[in-house]
């Protein structure tokens, strides 16, 4: 797709990302008060199966099919793998049942400084060539702003 090679694709996916990101937080904050933080992930689960599982059965740009992928990973791959989905889903119960007790604008600019931080760290870690004190600066500064942005 010429779209996703666009310069902007990814900025233009965030941007899309975060507003929608937003909505659907205020959306579950409101059904987490009528319904419990396991069956709402409960159907975002369902949902998100069956999506993609219409996906794959209808799409076909002629490369392996899925399951021929899926039968090549090794059984650490697997492991992984399902670890992987475990988390996700632990993370959305969780995450849901916060929204009954704290504000979604509390959670999402919080989210959003600790992963600056995180990431800022990341990135400093994989991409290091030299850690100097000026790195070691940006990022004492940066994780004190965000400590200072959240509510």
């Amino acid at each position: 797709m010429s779209v996703l090679k666009n310069k902007n694709s990814v900025y233009i996916f965030y941007v899309t990302v975060a507003i929608i990101g937003w909505v659907t937080s205020l959306y579950a904050k409101h059904i987490v008060k009528k319904i419990s933080p396991k069956a709402l992930v409960l159907f975002d689960l369902t949902t998100s199966f069956l999506f993609i599982t219409s996906l794959v059965l209808f799409t076909n740009n002629g490369k392996q099919s899925v399951v021929s992928e899926l039968r090549g990973l090794t059984n650490a791959e697997w492991l992984g793998l399902a670890g992987l989905g475990l988390f996700g889903t632990t993370v959305r119960v969780f995450s849901s049942s916060l929204l009954q007790y704290h504000a979604v604008e509390t959670m999402r600019i919080a989210g959003f400084m600790i992963s600056m931080a995180v990431s800022g760290a990341a990135v400093y870690v994989i991409a290091m060539d030299k850690f100097t004190m000026y790195k070691a600066l940006g990022l004492l500064l940066m994780s004190i702003g965000g400590y200072m942005f959240m509510p």
